[in-house]
């Protein structure tokens, strides 16, 4: 809609264009309307949580599992499941991981390899690996603390810890490690985890 006012100074028409007010919704990324600055103003005023890839979060809903699985359904293509570090940010265990670490089912193939904030890998699953939470595929808690102790991610043992306190069983964290690669390093990260935090 526009309207014409009169300038006072000299009479002049001037066009106004109004335009309707921004509607956001709690997933958040720089584009048409949301400038990479209002973003990062937003950020620092605590507003808005940068999840990975340039997606944030509206901070409210930083608390919520399903709102997190959300955030990061931006990322992940068509079939993955959210691992690793995100997948523990989603179960309440540390904060947002970046890169987002994805699964994909063997033989699908590099789909999204370039996507700036994610790592893709093809492994197998169980159904028992995953859980749907907000909607979004996410690997299960014991399958999360499987991983992680079984990554070189620095955040590993705090992460795991996190998810130790949360009621994973350190009992099905090492079973499920059972002739799988880096199984020896995997458990002295589980016994770290099982340790008193420092």
């Amino acid at each position: 809609m526009t309207s014409t006012p009169t300038s006072s100074a000299g009479g002049s028409a001037v066009t106004w264009l109004r335009l309707p007010a921004p509607t956001w919704g709690p997933v958040l990324r720089p584009g048409p309307g949301l400038s990479a600055g209002e973003l990062a103003s937003l950020r620092a005023d605590g507003l808005v949580v940068a999840v990975a890839g340039g997606v944030h979060l509206v901070a409210d809903l930083a608390g919520d599992p399903a709102a997190r699985a959300r955030a990061l359904a931006e990322l992940l293509p068509s079939r993955a499941v959210a691992a690793g570090g995100a997948a523990a940010w989603v179960h309440g265990a540390g904060p947002p991981a970046d890169p987002v670490d994805a699964l994909l089912p063997p033989g699908a193939g590099p789909s999204a390899t370039g996507v700036p904030g994610l790592r893709v890998r093809c492994a197998a699953l169980e159904a028992a690996d995953v859980v749907r939470v907000g909607g979004v595929a996410v690997t299960s808690p014991t399958r999360t603390a499987s991983d992680l102790a079984r990554s070189d991610d620095a955040g590993a043992v705090p992460r795991l810890r996190a998810l130790l306190a949360r009621g994973v069983d350190p009992g099905d964290v090492l079973a499920s490690l059972a002739g799988r690669r880096h199984a020896t390093r995997a458990r002295l990260v589980v016994a770290a985890a099982l340790e008193p935090a420092g």
